[in-house]
């Protein structure tokens, strides 16, 4: 199947930006790769580094443990976590990274402590001038449109990065992808979602086509009923 097509980003994308579930893809292997060794050969220097941003699970350090082990797999061994702080330190660090994991953890609290550190505007800026970026569960919603907070007594949406044009839910398809239905209800009009189910990802192109990793995605909102995107991504 083709790569499903989206609205273009009101940021334009430069390169493909990697949603994932969760952290297993860091280290899955298909067909003797590892997504990670594909996304290497999209690092602009031959010594790259790698930077972790743990916000929205409080710098957790056994998350960036996970984080520097995977990177390690792929030949990148300097390695920073961005810490939620945002002090002049990271500020520099940031402003030469090749890669920025967003990490996972609570998709509300993690977006207002990027916000409050002024961390949105930099990784935008980062990306522009040719960082590769990936969001890790929390860190996928964060790339997309947002997320609807608030419950259903006080429902309100919380815009993030918006560099995905499309509401991203992560592994909820134990709830049948009722809290991504509900943002894309929200949101009315042409407003799309895509869920990504546990251990699947999702790459998002330049020329605003998507597509599956590992396992197909399930799409919401658009034209027609809800439907399956079927795997088609590599790297």
């Amino acid at each position: 199947m083709a790569p499903s097509p989206a609205h273009p980003s009101p940021f334009a994308p430069r390169r493909p930006l990697y949603l994932l579930a969760d952290s297993q893809l860091l280290f899955w292997h298909a067909r003797g790769q590892r997504l990670l060794q594909s996304l290497s050969a999209r690092l602009p220097h031959p010594a790259p580094r790698a930077d972790y941003i743990g916000a929205a699970n409080g710098d957790h350090p056994a998350f960036f443990a996970l984080f520097a082990a995977a990177m390690a797999g792929i030949g990148i061994a300097e390695c920073s976590m961005i810490r939620s702080s945002f002090p002049a330190e990271d500020h520099a660090r940031l402003a030469h990274a090749d890669l920025m994991l967003l990490a996972d953890g609570d998709v509300e609290r993690g977006w207002q402590r990027l916000q409050a550190v002024g961390l949105p505007a930099c990784l935008r800026r980062r990306y522009a001038h040719s960082a590769l970026l990936i969001g890790i569960s929390a860190g996928a919603v964060h790339l997309g449109r947002g997320t609807l907070s608030g419950g259903e007594s006080a429902p309100r949406f919380i815009e993030a990065l918006q560099l995905v044009p499309l509401v991203i839910g992560v592994h909820e398809e134990p709830e049948g992808w009722e809290p991504l239905r509900r943002a894309v209800r929200w949101l009315g009009g042409d407003a799309r979602g895509v869920g990504i189910p546990t251990g699947g990802g999702a790459v998002y192109y330049p020329d605003g086509t998507y597509a599956a990793l590992r396992y197909p995605l399930q799409e919401f909102g658009g034209a027609g009923a809800p439907r399956a995107l079927a795997k088609d991504g590599g790297a």
